[in-house]
């Protein structure tokens, strides 16, 4: 696990260690030599690592040179080899961490945050799709502390879980965008993931694995290696420090699952437009509801659902259960008001300090209001009997309302002013606390 602390780059989850797998070749210089004259891409200058006390240096031979010059004829003519694990020399993984984490950035949103990176331009950033869910501008952090809106632009398929940013303001210091690499990824690959699990303390962490399986879940690449929720949205690397693939989800303990890069999409694509909003469904769990009219208190419980629009326009309707009992006086023993009813508003939401909530509506109540009277009937008055009346009275209004609201998720808080129009003096101030979840339905 390499763990690298940057300066003020704030983080707020835990992270996991993965096993290291390492690939330790038979020959450096023969690796080299069959990369450069391979035409895969641009070569990349490594350091060589240290020889260790005692480690003894061997002459490459003429049959070593007939290999790669064998190795390297058989590629020239389009034949496409298996992995060369031999390309990773000892210690690959600090050196593709090095090569690459400049470009790598923290994507945050109102709801937590993920990994991305600058992949053909310093002003684009790819990410997972659900790492900023339906929110159409978030912020970009760099390894700096530097931090940069972007706007989000989304491919269109849900099911393809990637992202591109683009950044409002270029970073004043120009990032380096991540090379695609050219190699397959064939079971035994060699790679590394780079994210942002977080802690307290900040800092970009690193895990590494390999190439698990030769057949693809729903298209995506299976790698041996554990990642956190923080590390959504970072790249699969290889040990030049290429990029492979976006870091998507954990599939179960100990395998992570990542989308080829070469599904990223083009500007011309079928698919490919700009990112409008989406619509999600939200329930409204089992929440409390305070409600003041005529100078009494009624107390009561409720469940709803929403539909939600570009993330800010809500269609919600909900429904109440609210009763009140009065303490006993006089001749009345008894009297309860219960209180069956039903809201439809319609909300505009603004995220700032969570997300904030305007709307109009309007509630369909049923009320019954229940009373029991005693007395002492007296027409013997030899034989006084006590006699016990019961009243009941309905009615049913509409009244049109105001609401408020703001969520810090899972959490809501909202407030809805109830005007009777008949009775101005017995408006309802309504106020409902409980937890909300939302649900995205499709991207548009």
């Amino acid at each position: 696990m390499i763990h690298v602390d940057p300066p003020q780059t704030p983080t707020r989850r835990g992270s996991r260690r993965i096993r290291a797998v390492v690939w330790a070749p038979r020959s450096i210089h023969g690796a080299v030599a069959a990369l450069l004259t391979s035409g895969l891409g641009a070569p990349i200058a490594h350091a060589r690592p240290p020889l260790a006390a005692g480690t003894e240096v061997v002459e490459n031979t003429a049959e070593d040179a007939e290999a790669v010059d064998a190795d390297s004829a058989a590629r020239a003519d389009g034949a496409e080899a298996a992995p060369d694990l031999a390309d990773c020399a000892p210690g690959w993984e600090r050196q593709a961490f090095t090569n690459a984490v400049r470009s790598v950035v923290r994507v945050e949103t109102p709801n937590g945050w993920g990994a991305g990176f600058f992949f053909e331009s310093s002003n684009l950033v790819v990410t997972a799709l659900h790492v900023v869910e339906h929110f159409r501008w978030v912020d970009v952090v760099s390894r700096d502390g530097a931090v940069r809106r972007a706007r989000v632009i989304h491919n269109g398929v849900q099911d393809l879980d990637l992202a591109i940013l683009e950044l409002e303001t270029p970073f004043e210091s120009a990032s380096t965008p991540i090379p695609q690499s050219p190699l397959s990824p064939e079971v035994g690959l060699p790679v590394l993931m780079i994210g942002h699990p977080g802690t307290e303390t900040g800092g970009w962490s690193v895990s590494w694995g390999r190439v698990g399986s030769e057949t693809r879940e729903n298209g995506a690449i299976e790698v041996d290696g554990t990642v956190n929720p923080g590390n959504s949205g970072g790249p699969l690397l290889d040990c030049q420090g290429r990029v492979l693939g976006v870091v998507s989800y954990l599939k179960d303990t100990g395998i992570t699952m990542a989308i080829p890069i070469t599904d990223l999409p083009r500007p011309g694509d079928r698919f490919f437009h700009a990112y409008r909003g989406a619509v999600a469904t939200a329930a409204r769990l089992p929440n409390i509801v305070y409600a003041r009219e005529d100078g009494q208190n009624l107390w009561g419980i409720g469940l709803g659902g929403d539909l939600v629009l570009k993330n800010r326009f809500v269609t919600a309707v909900q429904g109440h259960y609210q009763w009140r009992n009065a303490e006993p006086a006089g001749p009345t023993i008894d009297r309860t008001h219960r209180r069956w009813q039903l809201e439809a508003l319609e909300e505009v939401r603004v995220s700032a300090f969570g997300t904030f909530g305007f709307g109009l509506g309007g509630a369909l109540s049923f009320d019954i209001h229940r009373t029991l009277t005693a007395g002492i009937d007296v027409t013997d008055p030899a034989a006084p009997v006590l006699a016990v009346s019961e009243d009941r009275d309905r009615s049913t209004r509409v009244r049109p309302m105001a609401t408020a609201s703001w969520e810090l998720k899972p959490f809501q808080i909202s407030y809805a002013f109830q005007l009777d129009v008949l009775r101005p003096e017995s408006s309802s101030h309504r106020v409902i606390l409980g937890v909300r979840t939302e649900k995205v339905l499709s991207y548009e």
